[in-house]
């Protein structure tokens, strides 16, 4: 609910883009994953300080909407989500309700100077008991699953290969949701260059065999047509292949 109500004050100012957890369950019409922070990147805006970042999030929030919300941006601090990822801003907000501290949440905001056409679109947001649905600008979903599938060919780059079972999970939803496949391999394409400078692998390395029970878990949860992780596999593999066959790009 907490969601919904910040990013009806956002969608007013698109330089704020809805990306990661809450946008995928938005679009999916997932409702069982219980995304526990927001993802937002903050276009027009270039090596930001803490305060210019709080500043901005203050101006955003502090809208009457005639909810009985009101919100308290905590001063940011800068964290790495992931080594390959750009450094990014976690936030804590607090927000009241008619006067009560009604919850506590987490915002992580990367900042960008600007966003590529297409690299955005609007998305509906549900509203929650009589709230009207909340337009806001969010990450393309061709390019929020080249995201997705550059996360998941790294499992092994590290000293030890990545936990994030979700990663899979999130791609096998994709999928089935139905991605064009020229489109994903364009994006495809665009992530690798920007994060690796190189293009992306001809395949998706196999999951983890301990990543077997935790993904069987959440492909319940989220009824995922995959239930096995092996069938998930093939079906993630495939399309990725499929879409760096059918993209336009520069050799």
């Amino acid at each position: 609910m907490v969601f919904q109500r910040i990013l009806a004050r956002l969608a007013s100012d698109r330089r704020w883009i809805l990306k990661g957890g809450f946008a995928l369950e938005a679009r999916l019409g997932l409702d069982s994953r219980a995304t526990r922070d927001l993802d937002l990147l903050r276009w027009g805006t270039t090596n930001p300080t803490g305060l210019n970042l709080q500043d901005a999030l203050e101006e955003a929030l502090d809208v009457d909407l005639a909810d009985g919300f009101a919100f308290t941006v905590r001063t940011p601090r800068q964290v790495r989500v992931e080594e390959v990822l750009p450094s990014t801003w976690r936030v804590v907000v607090d927000s009241h309700l008619y006067g009560s501290l009604f919850a506590e949440v987490v915002i992580d905001v990367i900042t960008t100077e600007e966003v590529l056409p297409g690299q955005s679109e609007m998305l509906s947001i549900p509203g929650l008991f009589g709230e009207p649905p909340v337009v806001v600008a969010t990450i393309d979903v061709h390019r929020h699953a080249a995201e997705k599938f550059h996360a998941y060919a790294r499992i092994y780059a590290h000293d030890r290969p990545s936990s994030r079972v979700k990663d899979l999970v999130d791609l096998a939803l994709l999928v089935e949701f139905g991605l064009d496949a020229r489109d994903l391999g364009e994006s495809l394409y665009e992530v690798f260059n920007e994060r690796d400078a190189k293009h992306p692998p001809p395949g998706l390395p196999p999951p983890p065999r301990d990543w077997e029970i935790p993904f069987a878990r959440l492909a319940r949860e989220t009824s995922l047509e995959s239930t096995s992780i092996e069938d998930a596999y093939r079906r993630v593999s495939a399309h990725y292949v499929h879409a760096l066959d059918e993209a336009r790009h520069p050799e």
